[in-house]
């Protein structure tokens, strides 16, 4: 499954940051297999809509603290690539070149006060992984009679997805931050800035960090500068 990528939206309508996301994998030779509860409109052509209530269905949807699907999609991304294998990427990721790897497992990383971190904005996986199993079992018991509300951020998502990294004894399989986070969350106001942002030669995505947008009341489509990475390697390739 090395030219198809998987995602999850779960709204009625796809905002335009999201649709040039996958408008860059279909792009890049890449199909892109969206899991919806429903129908979304303002979807590129070429996007194959899956239904997601083959893999949690719908009626175990939650919302976290923060008012976000971001917890449930922690859980549904593990539950997909246990159950169908291949890649999974966020839906604020764009492509800038075909996503291919000849390894069972490919593991994301971002930098975090200067240091990489592991993270789940993008992940390879085999269909029943056993790495997936132990880290699903972690996260369905982590969720079994909880208030969702009291769920940390990365609690059942990347800091689950490291302890099972750990356990499989999988690090070599971890990536640098440059491979799809090559932009730090704290700078994500860059994305849509004047600031000159040079990519890595060994980037193939770019995580666009959508949440922090959100938690910041920002719309980068609205602020975004003529000299902008979005206006350069996302905008004026669509």
């Amino acid at each position: 499954m090395n030219n198809i990528v998987q995602s999850l939206w779960i709204s009625e309508q796809m905002p335009q940051l999201q649709r040039l996301c996958l408008e860059s994998f279909l792009k890049n030779n890449t199909e892109y297999y969206l899991y919806t509860y429903c129908e979304v409109k303002g979807l590129p052509d070429g996007v194959v809509l899956m239904d997601a209530n083959a893999i949690i269905p719908k009626e175990f949807i939650f919302v976290d603290r923060f008012n976000s699907y971001a917890t449930f999609a922690d859980w549904f991304r593990v539950k997909l690539l246990y159950t169908i294998g291949g890649w999974w990427v966020d839906a604020d990721v764009v492509c800038l070149k075909e996503f291919v790897s000849t390894e069972d497992y490919v593991f994301a990383t971002e930098i975090s006060n200067n240091n990489p971190v592991i993270c789940n904005c993008v992940m390879k996986s085999p269909k029943n992984s056993p790495v997936l199993n132990a880290v699903l079992h972690t996260v369905e018991q982590n969720l079994s009679g909880r208030n969702y509300k009291t769920i940390s951020w990365r609690e059942i998502g990347a800091l689950a997805l490291v302890d099972g990294i750990m356990d499989f004894s999988l690090l070599k399989y971890v990536v640098s931050p440059e491979v799809f986070c090559p932009i730090d969350y704290k700078n994500y106001q860059y994305i849509a800035g004047n600031k000159k942002i040079i990519v890595p030669t060994e980037t193939y995505g770019v995580h666009l960090w959508n949440q922090m947008w959100v938690w910041n009341n920002m719309d980068p489509s609205v602020i975004i500068d003529s000299a902008s990475f979005l206006k350069r390697f996302v905008v004026e390739d669509s």
